[in-house]
């Protein structure tokens, strides 16, 4: 009898565990939502085997990159990727201390002060996306670089330091070209597509500029104001004028200029599409720029970025309640489609986007409730 009933529970116990119930579902409270696609993509619309599904976020701690206090502008100290898995900063460290700045290049004298813990270093870094290390790669001594900006390669570096703006090879270290204005603007910005940079000349000399980092060849963009450039390429440029405590938003081509476009508000950021038309985030809405005008495109996005492929498109999103989501599509042309949940709820009113290169990371940065300045890195699986 004990037999038939051990070989009955046995035979029970089998089929119990071949329907799999056995299986229990992690009771840990799951972050990371990756939402399906509402219909498949119709035949005529991008395809991607990328499927964008967070496998780990890192924190990276920005801190580090002004430890002094006299960073000229911590939110804009992160200003892209130099590589698929490193971004790169600019710090402002002591120069008693530094981030390992007798393993760099010296691009200009260190300043001879013994134990003055009043000199600073101005110097760039990479930041792994994994771990946070910073990894010196250029020292500039001490001299206050109030704006900078890296070529879309990773290949170039360039700031304005009062009325001096030079160029440095991030390869070697070298100076490239160097020249001075009476008074520079703090914005430079290389072009989308090369190695073309371009800056503003204020004061009485009032006009938009570009110099060829290779040949040091200058060029009049646009003439007359003070214009600052937002996103270049060979095909269009946004750019902007200061007025009254806002930014008047125009569009230049090879057919003309458009100014006061958009008005009123504040830049965020800016891309150059393939069309040669602008994308923009300005107060906090997505508008397409040409020739023809601006153009509403989505309401509530605070930040975007498009891939190095030109159609992947990752954008924060501000809901009503005040959280942030962030989403990944493609561009189509004239509005974002195919996009899908990629993180809810951020924690952080997002306002920097960057992709990396292989598109298998995103960078991440805003103010949370507190107003403290945070930054994550997204590694995709």
């Amino acid at each position: 009898m004990r037999k038939k009933i051990r070989c009955l529970a046995a035979a029970c116990l089998a089929l119990f565990l071949l329907s799999g119930c056995h299986s229990i579902a992690p009771q840990e409270k799951t972050i990371i939502l990756s939402e399906p696609t509402a219909t498949p993509a119709a035949s005529n619309e991008p395809q991607s085997s990328l499927r964008f599904e967070v496998r780990r976020i890192t924190n990276i701690p920005l801190d580090r990159l002004d430890p002094t206090g006299d960073h000229p502008n911590p939110a804009e100290a992160v200003i892209g990727w130099i590589d698929a898995n490193n971004l790169v900063a600019m710090t402002v460290q002591s120069a008693q201390t530094g981030t390992g700045a007798e393993e760099t290049a010296q691009a200009s004298p260190t300043p001879e002060a013994e134990d003055d813990e009043g000199v600073r270093m101005t110097q760039f870094v990479r930041i792994n996306y994994q771990y946070g290390f910073l990894d010196p790669i250029l020292t500039l001594g001490n001299l206050e670089a109030e704006c900078f900006d890296v070529s879309a390669d990773g290949s170039l570096v360039a700031y304005v330091a009062g009325n001096i703006l030079d160029i440095y090879s991030l390869h070697n270290g070298g100076r490239m070209q160097t020249l001075t204005r009476d008074v520079l603007a703090s914005r430079v910005v290389f072009a989308q597509d090369g190695h073309e940079l371009y800056f503003t000349a204020a004061g009485e000399d009032r006009k938009m500029e570009s110099i060829q980092a290779e040949t040091g060849e200058v060029a009049l963009v646009l003439p007359g104001m003070a214009y600052r450039p937002l996103a270049v390429s060979e095909k269009g440029m946004l750019f902007y004028l200061l007025s009254q405590g806002t930014q008047e938003v125009g569009y230049a081509s090879q057919a003309g200029t458009e100014e006061e476009l958009l008005t009123g508000g504040t830049a965020g950021s800016a891309y150059i599409l393939s069309s040669g038309d602008g994308l923009l985030v300005y107060d906090g809405d997505l508008y397409l720029v040409g020739a023809g005008g601006a153009t509403l495109v989505q309401s509530n996005i605070t930040a975007f970025d498009i891939g190095s492929d030109g159609m992947h498109i990752a954008y924060a999103v501000q809901n009503e309640d005040g959280s942030v989501d962030i989403r990944i599509g493609y561009w189509g042309g004239s509005r974002i489609i195919n996009d899908r949940l990629t993180y809810k709820d951020i924690g952080i009113n997002v306002d920097t986007m960057y992709f990396s290169p292989d598109l298998q990371k995103l960078y991440l940065q805003g103010q949370d409730g507190n107003g403290a300045l945070r930054a994550y890195t997204f590694e995709f699986q």
